[in-house]
């Protein structure tokens, strides 16, 4: 389309560029979880596991997060400690940005509300002796019969896929695996009309 344009037409032009970049991050992303869940299978993710500043690795990927949600229209709000404070845990840098990234792309995907406030919020805190980080929307919630298979690779039916967002059902198999390859979890929290809450947990180095 764009090689056949004439260029007269300038918004035309935006909208088929916006559509190539949309497409081309979502395909970018998917193409990254099904490399990662293929190493995992053959036991070569290879997770370099050191002591990482949760805190300032959220910060320092703030801005790709942010960029995700612009294309959604859904503003990222964030909680974390007071200033200067960190929060160090035993995890893999790219494993946990991988993580958070794909909690952040569910919620842009599905969590998005009609009636209420188009955002997602991203929260930090200590509690105890893990490191708790919660990514929370406020959808329509996910109906029963979805729970029991959030977790399981490739859950998404052909029917499914038709249906909702585009995805295969990778994300959170994958990101469940990586957390607890890391000696946390990721769980689903919490889910109604109001909103979905997932919690990633990971122990905290004290």
């Amino acid at each position: 389309l764009l090689a056949g344009d004439d260029g007269s037409d300038g918004d035309k032009r935006h909208r088929y560029v916006s559509t190539l970049k949309k497409e081309a991050h979502r395909l970018a992303h998917l193409v990254e979880n099904v490399l990662a869940y293929s190493q995992l299978e053959r036991g070569s993710l290879g997770l370099r596991i050191g002591e990482i500043d949760v805190v300032r690795v959220l910060e320092d990927v703030i801005p790709r997060l942010d960029q995700r949600c612009d294309r959604a229209e859904v503003k990222l709000e964030t909680h974390f400690p007071a200033t200067g404070m960190s929060l160090f845990v035993k995890a893999e840098h790219a494993g946990f940005e991988r993580i958070v990234a794909n909690l952040i792309d569910n919620s842009c995907k599905y969590g998005v509300s009609k009636k209420g406030p188009s955002k997602v919020e991203l929260s930090v805190r200590l509690c105890g002796k893990r490191v708790e980080i919660r990514v929370r929307d406020f959808g329509s919630g996910i109906e029963p019969q979805v729970r029991g298979r959030l977790f399981r690779p490739f859950s998404k039916s052909a029917q499914d896929a038709a249906r909702s967002a585009p995805g295969v059902g990778l994300g959170l198999s994958l990101s469940r695996r990586i957390a607890r390859a890391m000696h946390g979890d990721l769980e689903l929290e919490s889910t109604s009309a109001a909103g979905t809450t997932f919690l990633l947990w990971l122990p905290a180095t004290i």
